[in-house]
């Protein structure tokens, strides 16, 4: 569907509105006029003008807003290259983004020059993007984040993304310069020591320097974040009178409830970027993930005011991730309404965008109708039926695909094949796999078994149930190991899961939005390789790794099909379509039997899955 209008109306009749401040409406029509939300009401209203959208069984809520993010000019190493990235790369990522109901970004610590000819793109409506608000680049110690870290080897990059100052004065005039140049607030890095899974030694800047940045920037009506991971920078913070502090505490437990009574009382917002924090590892290989957690529970439960930010990198990460942060969020013990608003009204204050973030008459209309409610589950913001921005139907979802036309599987002999697995996927070593479908014919069932060839111990076991068409039912893995046990069930249109995950209960819900459940991904497209169709869109949910719990897309092409001295094979390939750039393997499968013969990770030689045998 084209976008309607933007100087018409728009008319969402009869939804359920989530207001983004902490109401709701059960019943009510949305009309926008001009851009702007002009009526919320409990009555129905005609409106003849109006392109009508119909709201019964669905929610409104305000778009969406990332309060911390960069874009993606890490690659970048000269003025060409990024021009082609803000011509090409980024308006595709940022159009995915909006798609994923973001309607409004705050970039920090990224090029000025491009983010803001970016922007003026948004603004005149060439481009479909979220609005943009920019820090430009970071102010920081000369040897500080991300001079010498993200941007070591990329001189370009350091003088786009880091700006060194050494005194009060070289502080002052950079925040005019920035200001001059069209940047929205000043970000500052105030961390110093070990850095990183490296532990690259940062230099830090003085308090002197910070509060001559502050004072500046307060005489140019500038807000000021600044980035840290410890506890005592966030009290010199507080004292210096910083408007947000991006991260906060994630490498260590917050000492104390005096500290962050007084975090609240100074009333500085927290964008706690636990996706970040849930890749970002510790010189032990471990992630900040739990502590992060643990300290953003502590700080919701005193008080601090938080508002939602990813630190995500658009065009190298999923544009889903702000949809992962708040459920994160809940996961850390705040309700939806208040991980909502964290992500509407309360980023919007931070960012200063008053004409946003709330459902109600004045206000921009950025707005997100979903399918279902995401007051039930956090999940259910990911179902999104359109977006529309400052008025305008920029994205309507698709009808689900059709179900693919599989073919009914017929369990051929021998009912147990045999593999080893070399990828370290699913397990952290290599492994023997028994793939036994001895019970499929009477029972719907299969199971897979990861068994250390040394000691022939299980190292994880996997139990389907399904149809003849080999679509998930039911799930139930196990792995000892790390005292994890999930099972899901597909009840209607969502995934039931619950569980332990490393030894802590879990429970969670995915919407399926007609998507095709696939759980064992290498097995299961047994039925799509002997049908007639070309691409399979499917779905299965991670165990473990950065992927655990999480319902990630999977896209199967078939490429060739050969015939060799083994009889006829066909070679697929299997993406994430997210990570595409990242990740992919090549499969070969039987074409007689749609059972899997070898699986090849591209650009890892030696990360294989490869049939032994099989047992009658």
């Amino acid at each position: 569907m084209a976008p309607h209008d933007p100087g018409g109306a728009l008319l969402i009749r009869s939804a359920h509105v989530v207001t983004g401040d902490g109401r709701e409406i059960h019943d009510a029509d949305v009309l926008v006029r001009d851009g702007r939300i002009h009526t919320v009401t409990e009555e129905r209203l005609t409106a003849q003008d109006a392109t009508v959208v119909e709201g019964e069984g669905k929610t409104v809520v305000p778009g969406l807003v990332d309060a911390h993010v960069h874009l993606d000019f890490l690659s970048v190493r000269g003025p060409f290259r990024s021009w082609l990235q803000t011509r090409r790369t980024l308006p595709r990522a940022l159009g995915r983004l909006a798609r994923n109901g973001v309607t409004t970004i705050r970039c920090m610590a990224d090029p000025l020059t491009p983010v803001t000819r970016l922007r003026r793109k948004v603004e005149q409506g060439r481009i479909t993007s979220p609005s943009i608000v920019t820090a430009g680049p970071a102010l920081t110690a000369v040897g500080g984040h991300p001079d010498v870290t993200l941007a070591k080897d990329n001189r370009w990059l350091r003088r786009q993304i880091a700006r060194t100052v050494d005194d009060a004065a070289d502080a002052r005039a950079a925040v005019r310069d920035l200001h001059r140049k069209g940047a929205d607030l000043i970000k500052v890095v105030y961390q110093g020591g070990p850095y990183g899974p490296d532990r690259v030694l940062l230099h830090q800047l003085s308090r002197e320097i910070v509060r001559a940045i502050v004072d500046e920037a307060r005489h140019r009506n500038l807000p000021v974040s600044a980035h840290t991971h410890y506890q005592d920078d966030v009290a010199d913070l507080l004292e210096l009178g910083i408007d947000s502090i991006e991260h906060g505490v994630i490498e260590h437990e917050i000492q104390g409830d005096d500290a962050l009574r007084a975090w609240a009382h100074a009333g500085s917002w927290l964008v706690p970027t636990l996706t970040i924090a849930a890749v970002f590892p510790n010189p032990d290989g471990t992630l900040y993930i739990d502590t992060a957690r643990r300290n953003l529970t502590r700080a919701y439960q005193a008080g601090v005011r938080i508002a939602a930010g990813t630190d995500s990198m658009i065009g190298a990460m999923p544009a889903s991730s702000l949809h992962d942060e708040l459920r994160r969020m809940v996961e850390a013990g705040m309700s939806e309404a208040a991980a909502i608003q964290a992500a509407t009204a309360d980023a919007a204050e931070l960012l200063r965008q008053p004409d946003r973030g709330v459902v109600e008459p004045g206000r921009r209309a950025d707005l997100v109708l979903l399918r279902s409610d995401p007051l039930a589950q956090i999940e259910n913001l990911a179902d999104i039926d359109l977006v529309v921005q400052d008025g305008t139907i920029i994205y309507r979802a698709p009808a689900p695909p059709r179900a693919p036309a599989l073919a009914t599987y017929t369990c051929p002999s021998p009912p147990v094949l045999e593999y080893l697995d070399r990828t370290r996927g699913a397990v952290p070593h290599e492994a023997l796999l028994r793939y036994d479908r001895s019970r499929f014919i009477q029972e719907g069932i299969r199971t897979l078994t990861y068994h250390d060839p040394r000691t022939g111990q299980t190292l994880r076991s996997e139990t389907v149930r399904s149809g003849p068409d080999l679509v998930t039912r039911e799930w139930r893995c196990e792995i000892p190991a790390e005292q994890t046990t999930l099972h899901a069930v597909a009840q209607g249109h969502t995934i039931t899961l619950t569980g332990v995950l490393g030894g802590e209960p879990v429970s969670r819900s995915h919407p399926l939005r007609g998507r095709t459940w696939l759980q064992l991904l290498l097995y299961d497209p047994a039925t799509f390789i002997t049908s007639d169709e070309a691409q399979l869109t499917l779905v299965a949910i991670g165990a473990s790794g950065r992927g655990a719990l999480q319902l990630t897309d999977f896209e199967l092409t078939k490429k060739v099909t050969t015939t060799g001295p083994g009889g006829r094979t066909v070679e697929a390939e299997l993406v994430m379509p997210q990570w595409r750039r990242f990740w992919g393997a090549r499969i070969l499968f039987d074409a007689h039997t749609g059972d899997p013969v070898r699986q090849q990770v591209r650009g890892r030689k030696n990360q294989t899955i490869e049939r032994t045998g099989g047992t009658r």
